[in-house]
């Protein structure tokens, strides 16, 4: 299974972000970078078990990001968790955090088939297949 947190959907995006107002800066990694990290064009390749986890109060990297890259995620066991008081480095702070990573550690390697207990502020999104 992969895990992803917080993460961006491209250094081309995230730079549109972080430089909104210079549109030559936010041009800059299409000229710079060789390894523009594209997450958002791979997502749709992996097919392996999936869990995002996604911190609402990430002021780095929009968690509209996240959303996307969970929408372009190709795998049929995928899980999006939104942490609404997560922040970019502070996610793992969140209560039910390790739960829903034990839960989706559990699943992936079949050891348990009982869901995780939700905490207060803790948001899931599954299709419709069990991991």
């Amino acid at each position: 299974g992969v895990v992803i947190e917080n993460t961006f959907t491209s250094i081309p995006d995230m730079a549109k972000v972080l430089f909104s107002g210079v549109k030559v800066l936010a041009k800059l990694p299409h000229w710079c970078h060789k390894n523009k990290y594209l997450s958002k064009y791979k997502m749709c390749r992996v097919v392996v078990p999936t869990l995002f986890l996604s911190g609402q109060a990430d002021s780095l990297v929009p968690p509209r990001m996240m959303m996307e890259l969970y929408h372009c995620c190709a795998s049929p066991a995928k899980r999006l968790m939104q942490f609404t008081q997560g922040s970019h480095n502070e996610t793992w702070k969140c209560p039910g955090y390790y739960q829903v990573l034990a839960h989706f550690l559990d699943e992936v390697f079949k050891r348990t088939t009982q869901p995780p207990v939700l905490h207060p502020g803790v948001v899931c999104f599954s299709e419709p297949q069990t991991l």
